[in-house]
């Protein structure tokens, strides 16, 4: 009872330790638009080609206990080279996590904040980040971090067919994709590193003679070979390789005889013994093959008129991202020749003789 020498008093208390804490940040290229190109752990640096779409991942890691003011921003490379943003959101908010911003999965990033130069506040189109607060992490003994202390956000970029973008050899290499977080104890980032690449083709054309030009005559049949291969500053497979093979009207298709390009589609064709213009698509042109090569037979019509000269020209065309809007198509062209000349004749004829009185005519000596 109250007042009692004998009472015993019971106590109970309770406690909430707030931890302030740093976060930690991993960002990597995880997909591209472009099936053929290679990703990392394959390669050290994916290369990008013009018109090609990156998906990035950025993965921020929270410790145990709270976590102030924290904001993530994404800055795209600028040294010369042009990329854009085409979406981002966040993929996912770890089950431990408390954010005081409301932020939620699915929400797209925003601009960064503008700089402040002479003249007014200037956004930077090249950066977008997210606004994250204050972040409750729970404390608990599990190793961390795991998926329930994480954030995820996706990034998607563009690389422009803008002239700043070359992809020769050399150039536009080691480019950064910097990611940068900040809290109220620092600054943190990660970086995705990559290059920029470009195929380059160039095509030859050469009559059975081995020349772009070679004699033919009225009915005779002519072998061509059309040859694709990279030039000296492609530095990426070349996707739908178009060719378009338009005969001289004096030149009768006779078909292929022989290629080596892989996946080679003949489109379209002339009918059999008459003119017209052949289709080819080869559906990729690997950097690594570098090469390959078409052979065509055509018969010269028998009322081809000599003497005259009876050009065969390819056009070729190909893409670096085909479906994208900034797919860079490059183009190409080669000419090859069937030259028809008068048959020539050989005469021989008496024009003089040791005796005077010989008579020479145009038919006989007496």
């Amino acid at each position: 009872t109250q007042g009692d020498a004998d009472d015993r008093e019971y106590r109970a208390s309770s406690s909430w330790e707030v931890v302030v804490s740093q976060a930690g940040l991993e960002k990597e290229l995880v997909a591209s638009s472009v099936a053929e190109t290679p990703m990392p752990p394959a390669v050290p640096a994916a290369a990008l080609t013009i018109g090609e779409e990156a998906t990035f991942n950025i993965t921020v890691n929270f410790s145990d206990g709270t976590t102030l003011g924290a904001t993530l921003e994404d800055l795209l490379p600028t040294n010369d080279v042009s990329l854009s943003f085409v979406s981002s959101r966040v993929l996912s908010i770890g089950s431990d996590l408390q954010l005081s911003s409301g932020l939620m999965v699915g929400d797209s990033a925003g601009d960064c904040p503008p700089e402040s130069p002479p003249g007014g506040p200037v956004v930077d189109p090249q950066c977008q980040g997210w606004s994250i607060g204050d972040v409750i992490n729970q404390i608990d003994v599990r190793p961390e971090p795991d998926a329930s202390d994480q954030m995820v956000f996706e990034v998607v970029a563009i690389v422009n067919d803008d002239p700043l973008n070359s992809g020769a050899p050399a150039v536009d290499k080691d480019l950064e994709n910097t990611a940068s977080g900040r809290t109220a104890l620092g600054q943190f980032l990660d970086i995705a590193q990559f290059d920029l690449v470009e195929p380059v083709l160039q095509v030859e054309k050469f009559a059975e003679s081995g020349l772009p030009e070679a004699i033919g005559e009225a009915g005779s049949t002519e072998r061509f070979t059309i040859v694709i291969n990279h030039s000296d500053l492609s530095t990426a497979s070349a996707l739908n390789v178009t060719l378009t093979d338009s005969l001289d009207p004096n030149m009768l298709w006779q078909g292929v005889v022989g290629s080596d390009c892989p996946g080679l589609v003949v489109q379209s064709e002339p009918a059999l013994g008459s003119s017209g213009a052949v289709e080819f698509l080869i559906p990729e042109l690997d950097l690594q093959q570098d090469a390959c090569s078409i052979t065509v037979e055509v018969e010269m019509s028998l009322s081809t008129i000599n003497p005259g000269r009876y050009p065969n020209t390819v056009d070729m065309a190909w893409e670096s991202a085909p479906g994208s809007p900034e797919s860079r198509v490059g183009s190409d062209s080669a000419t090859a020749t069937i030259i028809l000349i008068n048959n020539g004749t050989v005469s021989k004829r008496v024009s003089a003789t040791s005796l005077e009185d010989t008579r020479i005519d145009r038919k006989s000596v007496v």
